[in-house]
């Protein structure tokens, strides 16, 4: 795994390349604007299974936030806060460690780029992945961050509001990966290899 200012722009004699041994390009939005765009029906829908997942795992602690009868926000920078914060840019980066674990080899892998732009931490791999394996690269850190570290959290007496909040943050981030997984299982084959080209995704059938 290399480290990149940018991901990769499209490679056009690639794309042709990849054209001319049968590889299909896949339908998705063609900027990462649009993908975004796309992606809020799936970030709804995330924010949603979380909420209600979180409520079944403490009720109370949802009761005791309704029952406040006035909410006082404050911005004040001190340490607590500091740690708050920290503790939301690392989720951010948990988010993208769990889908990099997933790619095959992907620590010696030349193939595999690693950086951080306007946006925040990326990962993006130019190796040939299966759909299966798409597939757990996409859900992986919701998975993770959003079903099974919250059940280890109230399991231990340690769920609250911040782990809420963590744990939303994450879902709702997912969004753009849910959007992916979803315009592959609709339209790549099951025995089919995927493989990134920039900004495009193609597929081939790997019978």
């Amino acid at each position: 795994m290399k480290f990149s200012k940018n991901i990769p722009e499209t490679d056009l004699v690639k794309s042709e390349l990849l054209t001319k041994e049968g590889w299909k390009k896949l339908k998705e939005p063609n900027s990462p604007g649009k993908g975004l765009l796309f992606s809020l029906p799936f970030m709804f829908i995330n924010a949603f299974i979380f909420l209600i997942f979180s409520y079944l795992l403490n009720p109370q602690l949802y009761k005791s936030i309704l029952a406040l009868s006035e909410f006082n926000l404050s911005i004040s920078l001190n340490l607590k806060a500091l740690m708050y914060l920290i503790g939301v840019l690392v989720i951010f980066a948990l988010h993208e460690l769990l889908h990099a674990i997933i790619i095959p080899n992907f620590i010696r892998s030349d193939k595999t780029l690693w950086g951080i732009n306007g946006v925040g931490l990326f990962i993006y791999s130019a190796e040939r992945i299966s759909k299966i394996r798409f597939v757990l690269i996409s859900i992986m850190p919701f998975v993770v961050l959003s079903i099974i570290f919250p059940i280890i959290l109230a399991i231990l007496g340690l769920f609250n509001i911040y782990a809420i909040i963590l744990g939303l943050l994450n879902a709702m981030g997912s969004s753009v990966d849910f959007l992916n997984l979803f315009l592959v299982l609709i339209q790549v084959p099951k025995d089919s290899l995927i493989l990134a080209n920039g900004g495009e995704t193609y597929y081939q059938n790997n019978l």
